[in-house]
């Protein structure tokens, strides 16, 4: 089962792809600091689509926010996990 893992993050989003034991691909989505929010945002879902169409996963694990030291970073984490999820959902994925 081929499976798309995701880090959630605004300026760094981390992502892999696996099939069974066997790493396909891997790598960073980065955004530039001092871009506008939304263009942040909005860069990571094309960029996670694009990876989306391009590898075409079974399903998709994106991980789970569980600890936080500094609550500006959690809020970006969080828009950027929700961004992942709508990509997710919009490509019909699991």
């Amino acid at each position: 089962m081929k499976i798309l893992g995701v880090d959630p993050g605004t300026a760094r989003l981390g992502w892999g792809v696996i099939n069974g034991e066997t790493m396909i691909a891997c790598g960073c989505v980065e955004t530039k600091a001092g871009l506008a929010e939304e263009v942040r945002l909005r860069t990571l879902f094309e960029k996670l689509s694009g990876l989306i169409k391009k590898y075409q996963p079974e399903a998709v694990a994106v991980e789970k926010i569980f600890f936080f030291k500094n609550q500006t970073t959690i809020i970006s984490v969080a828009q950027s996990r929700g961004v992942i999820l709508l990509a997710v959902s919009q490509n019909h994925l699991p």
